[in-house]
């Protein structure tokens, strides 16, 4: 991934008591990658975004290297 990346990442509250970490990578003004994760508590889900800005691109890289 270039510069011009950005990897975003929040928490919601999801309807059946679950926390979800909603993570996403985007070029420019598009998505490369949209990934949600329920988890059953807020310090979960707060670690998970917490270390998606520094992991995504070597996420991504291996989902992409998993599906080719």
């Amino acid at each position: 991934l270039q510069s011009e990346n950005a990897s975003q990442a929040r928490i919601r509250f999801t309807d059946d008591g679950l926390y979800e970490a909603c993570l996403s990578v985007t070029e420019g003004a598009g998505t490369l990658m949209r990934l949600s994760l329920r988890v059953p508590d807020k310090a979960t889900a707060e670690e998970i975004c917490r270390q998606w800005p520094q992991k995504s691109e070597d996420i991504y890289r291996a989902v992409i290297e998993k599906l080719f």
